[in-house]
């Protein structure tokens, strides 16, 4: 009695929504489809202990749209249904109408309706789902949907999954006014944001005309429709004469074409005011007038300074069990001397070291007495203060290589010293 009466209800809405819409209906989609269907059974249909499980089926459909957004169908379907032994399994066929809700113009739709699945027992259903008709070629679509099954006698809630092929037999318009296209430019009216483009005018989606180079200017009103990207153009869409330097010169007319921000300049684009050092600031406003061409400057013609850390090393090797310098004019020596006279801020740890041939206490006293004539060297020849050295032994605390080699002792008779100084350096074109 349910489904009679759910049946009966169905029926009458598709034929109400059909009426006022006959006289138009060729201009509606009719259309007959062949599908396969994968469906899953409630776990506990009909019952728990000989329940049914997945299945799949075949069927078909006749369908009709009414308006423009409801249509119709009628459906059989025959269904293989697994059970959970196979002693289970039950074959049958279902029989429904569907009233379908279309939401767009691609045929996308929600839809409910009735069905009666005869199986080894007869269950009387409600559904509701969602579908898609996918135009392929012609008339031809792919059918998808999903839908959920619900008993109404028990609460038994299956799922099907259908995939076939249709064909449209009947007209293919949603709605003739929603497809109108008034100026032809292939754009419907209900998108078509300029309705009034002239004929065989290119447009873009929203149905205005193109603006091909992006200028601005639009395709019907630009004479000069290639213009190069970023290019300021004039109403007419051309390229507005360039003034490279901003002096107010167009290039086309720009003598000196490189003239600097702000400076005044003739009809020429040269500039009328002098800059006597070449530095990119002009006289007046120059506050180092004599700098060097090579130099970076600021807005006041200074030449520009960044401070710049510098440092030297020095390393000294030692006979065996001595403290004597063997070269005390070497280079080293010399530059290390230079660059405490260049810095004269700055300090200096001699650091003085041995290898480990010997007593540690006595190797201590030996490599202090390394350090110390360092020091002396660079106070007494080269003019150091010496209270900008400070002369430390570390004896054999401190080795460079400990493989226990002769080589290794060499290397470790040492004396070592690092200076470090900022320095500014000015800054070059």
């Amino acid at each position: 009695m349910k489904l009679s009466r759910l049946a009966v209800l169905t029926g009458s809405i598709l034929l109400a929504t059909s009426l006022p819409t006959l006289a138009d209906d060729h201009e509606y989609a009719k259309w007959g489809a062949g599908y396969f269907e994968h469906y899953q059974a409630s776990n506990d249909k009909p019952n728990t202990t000989q329940a049914l499980d997945n299945g799949n089926g075949f069927g078909i459909e006749i369908g009709r749209q009414f308006s423009e957004h409801w249509a119709g169908r009628i459906e059989y379907t025959h269904q293989d249904i697994s059970g959970i032994q196979p002693q289970f399994d039950q074959s049958g066929t279902r029989f429904g109408i569907d009233a379908m809700l279309l939401l767009d113009d691609s045929f996308l739709y929600i839809f409910g309706g009735v069905k009666n699945q005869n199986l080894d027992t007869t269950f009387k259903l409600v559904n509701v789902g969602i579908g898609k008709h996918w135009q392929i070629k012609g008339n031809w679509r792919v059918l998808t949907e999903v839908a959920n099954y619900f008993d109404l006698d028990e609460s038994y809630s299956d799922l099907g999954v259908k995939v076939g092929l249709a064909y449209n037999f009947g007209g293919s318009k949603v709605s003739s006014s929603r497809n109108e296209d008034s100026d032809n430019d292939g754009v419907y009216d209900r998108s078509d944001e300029c309705p009034t483009t002239p004929a065989g005018q290119a447009v873009d989606r929203r149905g205005c005309s193109l603006d091909s180079d992006n200028d601005g200017v639009l395709n019907s009103e630009d004479q000069c429709p290639n213009t190069p990207r970023g290019t300021a153009v004039d109403a007419k869409g051309c390229a507005l004469p360039k003034d490279s330097d901003g002096d107010g010169v167009y290039d086309t007319k720009d003598q000196c074409p490189n003239t600097p921000n702000g400076r005044r300049v003739d009809a020429v684009g040269c500039s009328v005011e002098l800059d006597s050092d070449n530095d990119g600031v002009i006289d007046r406003l120059d506050r180092c007038p004599g700098t060097p061409e090579s130099d970076k400057v600021d807005s006041n013609g200074c030449s520009i300074f960044t401070d710049k850390e510098v440092s030297i090393a020095l390393n000294v090797q030692f006979a065996n069990n001595s403290a004597e310098i063997d070269q005390p004019g070497h280079s080293d020596f010399v530059e290390f001397a230079a660059f405490l006279k260049r810095f004269p801020e700055t300090q200096a740890e001699i650091a003085g070291h041995s290898s480990k041939a010997g007593a540690a206490d006595y190797n201590l006293q030996l490599s202090q007495r390394r350090a110390d004539a360092v020091k002396d060297l660079m106070v007494n020849r080269y003019g150091i203060s010496a209270s900008r050295l400070n002369a430390v032994g570390y004896g054999e605390e401190r080795p460079l290589d400990n493989s226990g080699t002769a080589e290794a002792a060499r290397k470790n008779r040492r004396i070592e010293a690092i200076v470090t100084a900022n320095e500014r350096v000015k800054e070059t074109k």
